[in-house]
């Protein structure tokens, strides 16, 4: 591993043509998806068809100097898929325990609460029970479009023309599609749930002009320029995210080697003390980085019939303004993206209207929990105005986790959860419920519907029942990072002092050995509020952990 290297390196704008652009950017304005999942027939032709694909590749760069394709090209590989490749065994043996076990190891698959109606054996995606067989899943391609026609187009790219349109026929890529998925992102920006998404992603360190505790302005892809804050929305070190640079525990983010390849056209390791047996080492990892995959399907109609049952135990009727706090409380968002820490009793719609037309997530998204000083309005150390158990403060609990929350080093309050971040990708499939796709002016509308309907003119391109998000978790540590957020902190139900207190919106709650998770929920003035009986309201329909090379290791893997 890279823990001894002498030096280590620093992510400079030099490097950005050698890191996919799904890394660092959302592509926010191709909001159409397709996920193909392939697997490898023919390696010899499978390299010849990865070489051309290359050239195709979306980067960092290609998106920083305004991408003006219609779709954007990505690619990544599962582990049965780099064993594939037929990389060296001294290779394989570099890269992450939990990469090489995968996502189907039966004591990671519970950690992860992926039990009872999510196990790893009824999933329609990745199912394990094929690994070993020529449904095997080896290679990810990810194909980001501004509109359906295209997305079209893009599959009607030679190159995607090539694959195997059904499994075990020939191609002229010696690669056959094992799994097709689709979704997109509605105008609303509201998730399955009616929440507004993708609001809250770290920044990464030498990809932006950007630094810790300094507000920037910064020219907007659409010419605008913007101030975003960095202040409680900080910049996180590169390491944290892309293979082979220094991470929040400044260390060197460990990353896949090649041993005793001097011509491979790699970035070299400077190891001291190596042994005489090796002659070089270098980088494969470099700009690389690991994804976790998750496909999951999200009951709309049993999360808002749970908080209509508990509008009417708690208030006597099912009125709307009352389902929709009770369901903030649970997210610690309004429907509309503004965070209660920022707005707790009431949504803010001017604001987060404000977000909007600026395309400036840092108006609702550089917020903290802990009280800074006299001049502070923010005093929530115990949750009155975003509970402790509320989604979004347990998977980013900011200045608020109880053994950093009262050091007079403001800074490092944050320290601890700088070490758990992930960069977050999803985008929805399924039909899209009335309040998604057009509600009369979205941000104002409460989310809160007495009833589900669909809009049947729109949809995410998908024939499946039901609705979810495909998410993507970017991070240089599966187990530190995605892992520990989903183990110690969204499925923990004593989380930061909490009792019986799982994540209502996507905890384990259907874990059958143990006691039923409930919400508390912390009031001025008064008793607190508990909800009851938590079903689960998000399961898990297929995963995978991959591997998202840089350019130079996709070359040397096209060889």
């Amino acid at each position: 591993m890279l823990a001894q290297q002498k030096k280590i390196p620093t992510l400079t704008k030099e490097q950005w043509q050698d890191i996919q652009g799904f890394v660092v950017y959302g592509y926010g304005i191709l909001p159409y998806a397709r996920y193909l999942f392939l697997h490898i027939e023919d390696l010899s032709k499978a390299k010849a068809w990865l070489s051309k694909l290359v050239e195709q590749i979306t980067t960092v760069q290609q998106w920083y100097d305004h991408f003006d394709g219609n779709v954007a090209h990505n690619i990544a590989f599962t582990n049965k898929g780099v064993e594939a490749m037929r990389l060296s065994q001294s290779t394989l043996q570099t890269f992450s325990r939990e990469f090489t076990q995968g996502v189907y190891q039966e004591t990671r698959a519970r950690l992860l609460g992926d039990i009872e109606d999510s196990a790893p054996e009824k999933w329609t995606v990745c199912n394990p029970k094929h690994n070993g067989t020529n449904e095997e899943v080896h290679m990810l391609l990810l194909l980001n479009a501004n509109s359906k026609a295209a997305l079209n187009t893009g599959m009607e790219h030679d190159l995607i023309q090539q694959l195997g349109k059904t499994v075990g026929e020939p191609s002229e890529s010696g690669l056959y599609i094992v799994g097709d998925e689709s979704g997109s992102t509605p105008a609303s920006k509201k998730e399955p749930f009616g929440f507004r998404d993708g609001i809250s992603n770290p920044w990464i360190a030498n990809t932006r002009d950007l630094v810790l505790g300094q507000r920037k302005v910064v020219k907007e892809r659409y010419g605008k320029e913007v101030e975003i804050g960095l202040e409680d929305d900080p910049v996180i070190k590169s390491g944290e995210f892309i293979l082979g640079y220094e991470n929040e525990y400044d260390q060197l983010a460990s990353s896949p080697l090649v041993v005793n390849e001097a011509d491979a056209d790699l970035p070299e390791v400077d190891l001291p003390d190596m042994p005489s047996t090796v002659t070089s080492v270098k980088d494969f990892g470099r700009n690389g980085t690991y994804v976790v995959y998750r496909k999951l399907e999200q009951d709309r109609e049993g999360f808002w019939t749970y908080m209509r049952e508990q509008a009417e135990k708690l208030y006597g009727s099912a009125d709307p303004d009352k389902m929709s706090w009770l369901s903030a409380k649970c997210v610690g968002r309004w429907s509309s993206g503004v965070p209660l820490a920022i707005a707790p009793d009431e949504d803010d719609p001017e604001l987060a209207k404000k977000a909007v037309y600026e395309r400036n997530n840092s108006l609702i998204n550089n917020f903290h929990y802990i009280n800074q000083g006299a001049n502070d309005p923010i005093d929530d150390a115990v949750g009155t105005a975003c509970p402790w158990g509320a989604h979004i403060r347990r998977n980013h609990p900011r200045d608020s986790l109880i053994d950093s929350m009262h050091n007079e080093n403001i800074p490092a309050r944050f320290s601890s959860s700088r070490q758990h971040r992930i960069m977050r990708r999803s985008v929805s499939w399924g039909k899209l419920a009335d309040y998604q796709v057009n509600p009369p002016d979205f941000i104002e509308n409460k989310g809160a519907p007495l009833e589900i309907t669909f809009d049947h003119d729109h949809d995410y391109g998908s024939d499946e029942e039901g609705a979810g998000i495909h998410f993507f978790g970017i991070n240089a540590n599966i187990q530190r990072q995605f892992e520990f957020i989903m183990h110690a902190w969204s499925n923990d139900e004593r989380f930061n002092g909490l009792f019986d207190n799982k994540d209502g919106i996507i905890g384990d709650s259907d874990e059958p050995t143990k006691d039923p998770s409930h919400m508390d929920i912390p009031r001025k003035d008064s008793y607190r509020l508990r909800l009851k009986n938590f079903p689960r309201f998000v399961h898990v329909r297929g995963a995978s952990y991959l591997f998202m090379p840089g350019m130079a290791a996709l070359r040397y893997m096209a060889k």
